[in-house]
């Protein structure tokens, strides 16, 4: 796999590919861990061409804020982990 020597330069195609890369049959999900990796932008295509979850920590982050404060409501367009 590809080396990041610095997660803020990074594009999405970028991440697009390492989570690719990383990804391997027996894997129940893929996550893509660190806030400065853009990838919101990019979570329901990886999930719709790998068959699998996506989780990156932005997206968690989102989602557990929005739990704590109540909303439960699903929201699109973030991946599959927000819409439950």
């Amino acid at each position: 796999m590809a080396s990041v020597e610095n997660i803020y330069d990074e594009s999405e195609e970028r991440a697009y590919r390492l989570a690719r890369e990383a990804d391997v049959p027996r894997a129940d999900a893929v996550l893509l861990s660190g806030t400065g990796l853009p990838t919101v932008g990019i979570l329901e295509l990886l999930e719709r061409d790998l068959g699998k979850p996506v989780i990156s920590s932005n997206q968690a982050s989102l989602w557990r804020a929005l739990r704590l404060a109540g909303v439960r409501e699903p929201i699109t367009g973030f991946g599959r982990l927000p819409t439950t």
